[in-house]
């Protein structure tokens, strides 16, 4: 009997050419190239003189990255999808409002006043929402819950957030496209000493 009985089944997948690889050819590299494994981050020194760029441009990246799978992302993928925007929202309030690596989103901080304004929500009702959505998905992988509430996820309102009768009503696609968006119009996030945007290489 061979090792391998199910290989017959596998098929090899070409994907689809996307616009970001129409760019690259656009640059002189071919499909082939753009296709082949590639490493993110940064070459080690014994290999740096092995690996260059793509040329992938800092919007490219991000689409590629983040926002394209976001965009794509419904049904049952809600709950993935708010993890991601949680951290990419964070990522751009502390750029724009200047916060510190140390400074947290505490009762009362001004930063509620911009997610309430973004979400057209109160202030209370936007640390509420950071406080249990927010800190319940990256710390537990649930919203918390807030005693005399309940809660769900829907895509069957024009509200990205909605409390009526102590139920709180999110709907995790208004959420996604309201910071896909802001993430969109904000490529300035990314230019971090910290933790910069990594690089995308080729091997030469």
């Amino acid at each position: 009997m061979s090792s391998t009985p199910y290989a017959k089944n596998f098929k090899k997948i070409v994907p689809k050419s996307s616009h970001f690889e129409n760019a690259c050819v656009n640059q002189g590299m071919n499909i082939e190239d753009y296709n082949q494994p590639c490493s993110t981050g940064q070459a080690p020194e014994y290999a740096s003189r092995n690996y260059v760029e793509t040329g992938t441009s800092i919007q490219e990246k991000i689409e590629m990255w983040y926002l394209t799978p976001l965009r794509r992302m419904k049904d049952h993928e809600g709950f993935i999808c708010l993890e991601i925007c949680f951290l990419l929202y964070e990522k751009l309030l502390r750029r724009q409002l200047g916060m510190g690596n140390d400074e947290t989103f505490s009762e009362g901080h001004r930063v509620f006043e911009v997610i309430g304004s973004q979400f057209r929500i109160s202030r209370e009702l936007a640390y509420e929402f950071w406080f249990h959505w927010r800190n319940g998905l990256l710390h537990r992988g649930m919203p918390g819950l807030v005693e005399g509430r309940t809660y769900w996820m829907t895509g069957r309102q024009e509200e990205a957030i909605r409390v009526a009768d102590n139920h709180v009503s999110i709907n995790p696609w208004i959420i996604r496209d309201i910071i896909v968006d802001l993430i969109a119009a904000n490529r300035k996030i990314w230019t971090d000493a910290d933790f910069p945007l990594a690089k995308e290489l080729k091997e030469i």
